[in-house]
């Protein structure tokens, strides 16, 4: 599939804020002049296609705004008001130069806005791998209210105490249960995201750009990120996206690039600084903690552990003759 696969399935705005938005279909919408909107100073969203923004440009311009924009009184400029969310729509009526939309007023806290706002990005039918993983931890950040590096932590603690690796708890009890009841409220599970999602964010930016702007999936984009050589990572990403290649295509070429490196890089080592590079790539990559992998592993330390041994007994009996 060329497009990226949902995570997960939304549960609905309201499965999040209970019936804190049934009232609203009980509010009639009115029109304001567009510039009394203002954008608030930071927005869960980073990306807009320019293609879909375009269409949604168009089908406005034709058929004006069917869904109003949600916004509250601005905070601290009189008159104005500030977006909760429909910001795709609030740009598509700019980009439409409409002088007027159509708005539901909510009173709400900066804390419930954020929420609002947090809660609508994730339920976004083009939700990407980079938002979505960087909304859930801003959602999680604010529940706990703290940063989102801690949040991370957390996340790590929890992943590691279910995997029987920590025995003391340095987390509270509440802190465990929010983030369980929001990842159960989002219908997505805690230790899957903790896993195979969280690492994302430490994608190289050009794999993050990509993965933005749909271009590729994210088991491609960490299969390319096996590529430490950027220009050879930007090469390899570009031949993907124009050529669509299949993520077995991408691993090919990907292994060929890391063995043509591994061979000239051994060409230059000494034999002990093959067997120094050798030792330490495989801390490194901590195989041991990969149980289908070191299978295999131990098969060949065993070969590598029988020569010694037969090393050793030659030496052994040489010695013993040479005493005699």
């Amino acid at each position: 599939m060329s497009k990226i696969s949902k995570p997960f399935q939304p549960l609905g705005i309201n499965a999040l804020f209970g019936e804190e938005l049934e009232e609203d279909k009980q509010i009639t919408p009115h029109y304001i002049p567009i510039e009394l909107i203002l954008l608030p100073p930071s927005q869960p969203r980073r990306y807009f296609d320019p293609e879909k923004m375009a269409q949604l440009t168009e089908s406005i311009r034709v058929d004006g705004i069917l869904q109003p924009l949600v916004v509250r009184p601005h905070p601290t400029k009189s008159g104005a008001y500030e977006l909760v969310f429909g910001e795709r729509r609030y740009r598509g009526a700019k980009n439409a130069e409409l002088t007027e939309v159509p708005i539901i007023v909510k009173d709400l806290s900066d804390s419930q806005a954020q929420r609002f706002a947090l809660i609508e990005n994730l339920h976004r039918e083009d939700l990407n791998p980079v938002d979505e993983v960087e909304g859930i931890l801003q959602l999680l950040s604010h529940a706990l209210n703290q940063p989102v590096p801690d949040t991370i932590s957390a996340l790590h603690y929890l992943k590691n105490k279910k995997e029987n690796k920590v025995t003391d708890n340095v987390i509270r009890n509440e802190v465990e249960s929010t983030i369980l009841e929001i990842f159960d409220k989002l219908g997505q599970n805690w230790y899957s995201f903790t896993c195979n999602r969280l690492n994302l964010l430490n994608l190289p930016n050009d794999l993050l750009t990509a993965l933005r702007e749909g271009k590729i999936a994210y088991t491609k984009a960490k299969t390319i990120a096996k590529l430490k050589n950027s220009e050879q990572r930007e090469l390899i990403l570009s031949q993907a996206i124009a050529n669509q290649w299949s993520q077995r295509k991408i691993a090919q070429k990907v292994k060929e690039i890391l063995a043509q490196r591994t061979e000239e890089k051994t060409k230059t080592l000494t034999p002990s600084g093959q067997v120094d590079n050798l030792s330490k790539r495989i801390k490194q990559a901590k195989l041991w903690e990969r149980k289908d992998i070191w299978k295999k592993v131990k098969t060949r330390l065993k070969y590598i552990e029988d020569v010694l041994d037969s090393l050793e007994d030659e030496t052994n009996i040489v010695s013993q003759e040479s005493s005699k």
